[in-house]
């Protein structure tokens, strides 16, 4: 992982904003942990044209609190691909047919993009535009609904 300072979007539903913020990256991440509020940092791979991870909190969708606020990130298949991408970068008259991937977030999160070869965060490269498309800030009323899917390897193949 390279350690420096990259470009990131910080989203914050709880404010309702969205912040473009070069981050200082150090090896023990202890910066974003700091932004986010959080002990444990999870990795959350999102699209992969261009490469974006969103870095959040662990553990947040498991604390109920009612101070929690929520969000969803939306990103589409590209036609005959196995290509993810923002939907800006999806002609408008084909989005209704390419396949959406939605994940729900709980408070701050940071987007980053990413060197998968490498496995170094870069400078998000993602525009405001690309964010506001995607994002999809849920009331405050909104109750989260956690699940887990269990697959049985015999249905991988």
């Amino acid at each position: 992982m390279k350690f420096d300072r990259c470009k990131g979007w910080i989203i914050n539903p709880k404010t309702k904003t969205i912040q473009l913020t070069e981050i200082r990256v150090d090896d023990g991440l202890d910066t974003l942990r700091k932004i986010i509020g959080c002990s444990l940092l999870e990795r959350v791979p999102l699209q992969n044209t261009p490469p974006v991870t969103a870095w959040c909190d662990e553990e947040g969708r498991l604390d109920d609190s009612e101070n929690n606020r929520y969000f969803t990130y939306h990103w589409l298949k590209a036609p005959n691909s196995n290509l993810t991408t923002s939907i800006e970068n999806i002609p408008y008259e084909v989005r209704p047919s390419c396949p959406v991937h939605e994940i729900v977030f709980c408070n701050t999160i940071i987007l980053f993009g990413e060197d998968i070869e490498k496995g170094e965060i870069q400078d998000v490269p993602l525009t405001l535009s690309d964010i506001g498309i995607s994002i999809q800030f849920l009331e405050d009323d909104y109750v989260d609904e956690p699940h887990f899917e269990f697959i049985s390897l015999d249905e991988l193949h």
